[in-house]
């Protein structure tokens, strides 16, 4: 997925790698709706007037200003076709995940949310099976090669070594471990895959508006010589 070789992509997921997995499913969700908060905060500040000033951003973006909502932002950016359908509804889907994490007081699981998690990895194109798909195949790759290290410490025959990776499906202890991780590393995946979206439209959006005052400015202009 080329989304995952843009730099700020990258060092988004080390981020996430290195904060998520330890985290609660609750905490793991605000961390997560933050970082798109911040993407999506810089993709409206992209489309600003270059005029528009320091104090002027600071009374939009900062509460109680009228950008200060995450929520706000998510339909202002679809309102104005800044962000497309599908990642409007993504980005309210989590919202809507990030606010029970924040207000209720139940227990909150991500393994227990995967329905709604789907919704949040909604992009089109069987996207939340792409992303189920390519966290599993990670955190599978990640513990095979600790748990290859940990044989080879412990003095095991590579013929030994095989053997008892051939039998790690059928150890039910590891596989419920992994199967408990796997939402958070779905998190991380989809998280970066959000952000890929906002960043790539941030880029375009920068590159479109240099040299206009207004998005009239791209608009064919008529000729308006009479004769």
């Amino acid at each position: 997925m080329y989304i995952f070789e843009h730099p700020k992509i990258k060092d988004l997921f080390d981020v996430l790698l290195e904060k998520l997995l330890e985290e609660s499913g609750r905490g793991a969700i605000l961390i997560a709706t933050a970082h798109a908060d911040d993407f999506l905060t810089e993709l409206i500040v992209a489309t600003f007037p270059n005029e528009i000033s320091k104090k002027d951003k600071e009374r939009l973006l900062n509460y109680p200003g009228h950008l200060s909502s995450f929520s706000a932002k998510i339909e202002l950016a679809f309102a104005f076709r800044i962000i497309n359908k599908n990642l409007r509804d993504s980005l309210n889907a989590l919202r809507k995940v990030r606010n029970d994490a924040a207000h209720s007081s139940l227990p909150f699981d991500l393994f227990e949310l995967q329905q709604k998690m789907e919704s949040v990895y909604d992009l089109g194109n069987d996207t939340p099976i792409v992303i189920r798909n390519a966290a599993t195949r990670m955190l599978v790759t990640m513990k095979i090669g600790k748990i290859s290290e940990s044989f080879k410490n412990a003095g095991y025959s590579d013929e030994q070594k095989n053997k008892a990776l051939e039998d790690l499906p059928n150890d039910k202890k590891r596989m419920e471990i992994i199967n408990k991780q796997i939402p958070h590393w779905e998190l991380m995946f989809g998280i970066c895959m959000i952000c890929g979206m906002i960043v790539d439209s941030t880029e375009r959006i920068t590159k479109l508006k240099t040299g206009i005052s207004t998005w009239d400015n791209l608009l064919p202009q008529e000729n308006s010589n009479t004769d």
